[in-house]
């Protein structure tokens, strides 16, 4: 559950994969706008 997804999180901000950065970024660009 949210446990999963914070994990999850956790772990794709530290690693940062490309596919998971390009789609963090692209919800913080549309977020932002």
């Amino acid at each position: 559950g949210h446990e999963d997804r914070y994990s999850i999180y956790v772990h794709a901000s530290k690693r940062k994969p490309e596919h998971q950065s390009s789609l963090f970024m692209e919800r913080e660009i549309r977020s932002d706008k």
